[in-house]
């Protein structure tokens, strides 16, 4: 085979070429620290790099996502907190509020102090969060959740709607409550049932909705107290329902129960002939309804005893609405806390994540410097000698021989 002079040379010239092409690409890796410069580098590892990217990306969204919702849970747990501390001192001033020493100006000196509770329970409602919306209005954070109406009650501007965030792939929860769920859907009474007295009642009771006994039978029941069938003994009562049928009847003992479909009252003091109490499901009150009943309550007047009668009635009835309202406040605290300990737990979950999918990338994008430099250096020497040897070439020539 005849092997020509330029072949040679060309032949040299593309091995010299190709080195050439080879450090470069050494270079570059070393300069921008990737063993990846273009997917046709390595096409698989190409494809999963963009894929563990693509997870990483999504999984610092999560990471956002957690900082939000601990941001929005927090500050709603402090609120909850300060909450709390109001209705616990509210429920001490019911305590104080029931001495019969206490004089007028004593009860409107608690008074005020219950008003100004009220403004700042208020205020604590229609808190706002770090983006300007209030945290208690539901879905409808640019609506203020809480407003006086002048007359002793309270409009919710809010809805029933409750956020949630995505903090994890299979793991979403909510980032608050709104107005109905922590200050309106409170129970009144015990919770099951509310007791009170008629308006026009004439005696001193004072009337108890101690608990649920036996088998609960929800109705509007009224226990209307009689003179007795001989003189001188405690009076009867009978306990009708709605329609006017009787349940139960017997003689009143003062300060006994009086038992009935699942109901048990205590009445206190002395009801006379023609009182009557009612007993019926507990409906919804809001906690603010509740705190004003207590600011109007210390502003009656006890002047006589079936006044005090109605005054005690009245504190009775907040006392019994408090506690419920306490509880309220104490669930939606243990919530907003299960909230917080699963945010903190798919936060390490995410952590734990994000470091595996950063090494896996790593160690398909990064380089090894190391063995890039001694890469380098042995195709630096192959360039070298195809250099020299392409010098050579150049230089050979039959005419030399001549």
């Amino acid at each position: 085979m005849r092997v020509s002079t330029i072949g040679m040379a060309q032949a040299s010239l593309n091995t010299m070429l190709s080195q050439q092409a080879v450090l470069s690409q050494t270079q570059l890796q070393i300069a921008s620290g990737n063993r990846l410069l273009a997917p046709s580098d390595d096409p698989y590892g190409a494809a999963n790099a963009l894929n563990m990217e693509e997870k990483i990306s999504i999984t610092e969204q999560y990471e956002d996502n957690v900082i939000l919702a601990k941001n929005r849970l927090n500050l709603e747990e402090g609120i909850l907190s300060n909450v709390t501390l109001i209705a616990q001192r509210l429920n001490e001033l019911t305590v104080q509020g029931k001495n019969d020493t206490l004089t007028k100006q004593n009860r409107q000196t608690i008074a005020a102090e219950v008003n100004q509770m009220r403004d700042q329970l208020l205020a604590l409602a229609n808190t706002s969060d770090s983006n300007g919306e209030y945290l208690f209005a539901g879905h409808k954070g640019n609506s203020k959740p809480f407003t006086p109406d002048g007359a002793g009650n309270f409009i919710y501007g809010g809805d029933n709607g409750q956020r949630r965030i995505r903090i994890g792939p299979a793991t979403s929860l909510p980032v608050g409550d709104s107005g109905n769920a922590v200050f309106r859907e409170i129970r009144t009474g015990n919770g099951t049932f509310r007791a009170s007295e008629n308006a026009a009642n004439t005696g001193t009771g004072v009337v108890f909705a101690n608990t649920v006994v036996g088998t609960y039978v929800p109705d509007n029941y009224t226990v209307t107290f009689a003179a007795p069938a001989i003189a001188g003994n405690p009076p009867d009562y009978t306990v009708t329902d709605s329609g006017g049928g009787v349940v139960t009847a017997g003689t009143y003992a003062n300060d006994s129960a009086i038992s009935f479909n699942g109901h048990q009252l205590t009445i206190k003091g002395t009801p006379q002939p023609g009182d009557r109490f009612l007993a019926e499901p507990s409906p919804n009150q809001d906690l603010f309804k509740t705190v004003q009943d207590f600011a109007d309550a210390l502003v009656m007047d006890t002047s006589t005893p079936t006044a005090k009668a109605v005054y005690h009635n009245a504190l009775t009835r907040v006392s019994e609405n408090l506690n419920l309202a306490m509880d309220n406040v104490f669930e939606k605290r243990s919530e907003v806390g299960a909230r917080l300990n699963t945010i903190d737990k798919q936060e390490v979950i995410n952590e734990t994540f994000m470091v595996q999918m950063k090494t896996s990338l790593s160690s398909i994008k990064d380089l090894d410097y190391a063995e890039a430099i001694t890469t380098l250096n042995l195709q630096m020497t192959g360039l070298q000698a195809a250099q020299q040897s392409y010098s050579k070439i150049q230089g050979l020539s039959l005419f030399n021989y001549l």
